[in-house]
């Protein structure tokens, strides 16, 4: 896949795990990465990002849909600014990565992570498939609704 410029500091691209969102310029740590621009949708798919119950937005061909996950990611959605920030210095050539299990209930699309990562869970399903310990342990990056579901 030949890689097409995003915007000023990304483009798309590809990693091991398939496409990527790729970094051309630095970022530096807390900075806006990319706008999580799109439509609200009550249709899940494996690239929506959950915003409460039963709406998720979609990217309508938005280049943040191509951000994999990772336990260990550079990158976390803040959806005080639907946006996308940057918790590490990005440098150019890396991947830009969030933890899906921040953002997401339910998995539409389950699967094996495998990164190694001392917290990682194995099977990426959903928040609510881990334990309270392992959801506690992402207190600092969940969606408002998610944190909300801490007890359960």
């Amino acid at each position: 896949m030949s890689m097409l410029r995003v915007s000023e500091k990304l483009s798309n691209g590809v990693s091991p795990h398939g496409r990527a969102l790729v970094v051309l310029d630095d970022i530096a740590q807390g900075e806006v990465i990319i706008s999580l621009e799109g439509r609200v949708v009550s249709t899940v798919d494996k690239y929506t990002i959950q915003i409460e119950e039963g709406r998720h937005l979609a990217p309508e061909g938005n280049g943040w849909a191509l951000a994999n996950h990772s336990c260990l990611p550079n990158a976390a959605v803040d959806f005080s600014r639907f946006a996308m920030i940057a918790l590490t210095h990005i440098r150019p050539g890396e991947e830009v990565t969030f933890n899906y299990l921040t953002t997401e209930m339910d998995m539409v699309e389950p699967f094996f992570c495998g990164c190694g990562a001392p917290h990682c869970p194995g099977e990426v399903a959903g928040f609510r498939h881990l334990s309270l310990a392992q959801k506690r342990a992402l207190r600092p990056h969940l969606s408002a609704y998610l944190a909300r579901h801490l007890g359960e």
